[in-house]
């Protein structure tokens, strides 16, 4: 088994240090690939934080494949978290797999499940899905499907939404992944001006951490 501190400490030290333990990296992806959920209908508070947390290091790592893999089969031998619309866990590990989808060039899936998602925000209080950070995450996401559509101006309109409340509610890697679709926005339309201060913010919030890693699985330059 992983546990929940095993896990984040293995993010954390990726981020602080800029290096990984090679043993808890072959554990979590061993972990990930041959857990099985038979006759298992719930799952505890640490294995979610766990799962979570795997999401989490497959896009720091930028292994979108193994992501994929994950999260899909999770809703496969797990399909009765699918009933549950408004389940905090549930509308994570949907946002993940819809990342994995728009990192491995599948469009159309990833416009899916970010339209069900965003439905599901819009439908239901705040108090249901238990944060903003879905709806931040949700609004990336739908920023990155936008400008692969090259409808830029429903991309910025999502990007500043999601910026706000990034740094509003101090999430920095947020911040970065969302001022990078920024970067390549005001690139397509050449805004010179609205790309260099992007650019200047992502190295300020950069400076404003003690993390060394520059986080390629997040950020693109």
């Amino acid at each position: 088994m992983v546990t929940p501190y095993e896990a984040f400490l293995f993010i954390y030290e990726y981020l602080k240090f800029g290096k990984t333990d090679e043993a808890m990296r072959e554990k979590l992806y061993h972990y990930a690939s041959c857990w099985n959920f038979r006759n298992q209908k719930t799952f505890s508070t640490g294995e979610e934080a766990v799962y979570r947390a795997l999401c989490f290091i497959f896009l720091l790592l930028g292994d979108y494949h193994q992501l994929l893999l994950f999260t899909s089969r999770l809703f496969e031998q797990h399909p009765s978290i699918l009933f549950n619309r408004t389940d905090p866990f549930r509308l994570m590990m949907l946002c993940w797999k819809a990342q994995a989808h728009l990192s491995t060039g599948d469009i159309h899936a990833a416009r899916r499940i970010s339209c069900h998602v965003d439905s599901v925000l819009k439908h239901y209080p705040a108090e249901f899905y238990n944060g903003k950070h879905l709806e931040t995450l949700q609004k990336i996401i739908a920023a990155q499907i936008h400008l692969h559509d090259q409808e830029f101006n429903k991309a910025i309109r999502a990007a500043e939404s999601a910026m706000e409340m990034a740094h509003k509610l101090d999430f920095k890697i947020f911040a970065l992944l969302n001022y990078s679709i920024l970067d390549r926005i005001y690139h397509h339309l050449k805004m010179d001006k609205q790309k260099k201060d992007a650019q200047q913010k992502m190295i300020v919030i950069r400076q404003s951490t003690t993390f060394i890693q520059t986080l390629p699985g997040l950020v693109e330059h």
